[in-house]
């Protein structure tokens, strides 16, 4: 599972999905309550997710999900999680939101009971319904939502954590929908500091918030600084994938699932 992991923080998604095949193919042998089978059904899961192909990340998802509620019981962080999954699976793939609102709401609930509401998980949790309210031009919950994400995260995690530079980013994208370009530029500044400064200059979260950063740009007639931001993304994701994996470009940003998560305690 290590090298898988490894392939999907560097957006190699393709190599993530070979890894994660063969320790599927080893966990055919595992007993259903053996947690190393539904871990490994949610990876794979993901990584299908990042390349795309939805309705074989639902498969997995939903087969993980249903032996967590047996083995764990219907409110366990790990069937948060997956709960969670499914609900951005839906939310990415065809604009299915009145399917991924409920799933994404039980996670939230079931974090705030078990962790409090201060954990990470639920500012996990908080960001993605906040993502599918802008999705659905509910702009004033999603603020809501993503600051009171931000302030948790900030809190727990510190300052410079990855999950913070992802809502600012997501805080980014928010305002730049509202036509707030001023604000939006300094949450997108903030995001692409942070990244920088956690994970380094040649990490492909740091590419997604450029690009973002770059459409931005590109809307507040500055398409010099568009294009120069748009050509350090691209030059970061060359460097971290293969030639035969540069289709996996458009799909980095998934990436989110990885960083705002929080492995809950077994």
């Amino acid at each position: 599972m290590s090298a898988g992991e490894a392939a999907y923080e560097q957006c190699n998604f393709a190599a993530a999905e070979n890894y994660f095949n063969k320790a599927a193919d080893q966990a055919k042998s595992f007993e259903l309550s053996d947690r190393r089978l539904w871990q490994t059904l949610d990876a794979i899961a993901q990584v299908y997710a990042a390349q795309g192909k939805y309705d074989r990340a639902e498969e997995a998802e939903r087969r993980a999900l249903v032996m967590e509620k047996v083995w764990l019981g219907p409110e366990h962080p790990i069937v948060a999680s997956s709960l969670d999954h499914l609900g951005v699976f839906y939310m990415m793939a065809q604009g299915r939101y009145a399917e991924a609102e409920p799933l994404l709401e039980s996670s939230l609930a079931i974090r705030e009971k078990v962790s409090g509401p201060n954990h990470p998980d639920v500012a996990a949790s908080l960001v993605h319904l906040a993502e599918l309210y802008q999705h659905q031009g509910r702009y004033s919950k999603a603020d809501s939502f993503l600051k009171r994400s931000l302030t948790i995260q900030e809190n727990a995690l510190g300052p410079q954590h990855p999950a913070v530079a992802a809502t600012l980013d997501d805080l980014g994208l928010l305002f730049a929908a509202e036509g707030k370009y001023p604000q939006a530029e300094s949450f997108e500044r903030r995001a692409i500091s942070v990244y920088r400064e956690a994970l380094g200059s040649h990490h492909c979260e740091l590419a997604a918030a450029l690009r973002s950063y770059a459409t931005l740009l590109e809307k507040m007639n500055r398409p010099a600084e568009s294009d120069q931001a748009e050509r350090e993304a691209f030059t970061i994701m060359e460097d971290n994938l293969r030639a035969e994996d540069r289709v996996a470009l458009r799909t980095c940003h998934l990436g989110f699932l990885h960083w705002y998560q929080v492995p809950p305690n077994p």
